[in-house]
């Protein structure tokens, strides 16, 4: 009796586990993004799909000033109708994500708006 108990609790304790880790573990989407806009550099050059790689990951961390700033950069590059507007969607869910923390105090958010204000993305670098 005691055995099964055990053997129970252990495969239950295994599937939680591993629902958590199959759930947590993937590549969840950009807010704000359809998948065709998430697919919209599937074909792109190497050096373009690798900025908005580069994008997409730092929007995942929530690294604000980071994702703008490469957003931005991609925006200056000659992009197809479809992926510049992905760009546009995920830099907008950006900028709401950012604006919604600041507004609750959070730190990592009051930081980077700071950084975009000392250093705009959309201005020429002098």
């Amino acid at each position: 009796m005691i055995r099964s108990y055990k053997l129970l609790v252990f495969f239950s304790a295994f599937l939680g586990l591993s629902a958590f880790w199959l759930t947590g573990c993937g590549k969840r989407p950009v807010a704000g993004l359809s998948t065709s806009d998430q697919a919209a550099f599937n074909q792109a050059p190497p050096q373009v799909k690798q900025i908005w790689d580069t994008a997409v990951a730092s929007d995942r961390t929530n690294n604000y000033a980071a994702a703008q700033e490469l957003y931005y950069a991609l925006l200056r590059e000659s992009l197809d109708p479809a992926e510049h507007d992905a760009v546009v969607k995920a830099s907008t869910a950006v900028n709401e994500r950012l604006m919604a923390g600041v507004e609750k105090g959070d730190p990592a958010a009051l930081a980077a708006l700071k950084e975009l204000r000392a250093h705009p993305p959309n201005r020429p670098m002098r």
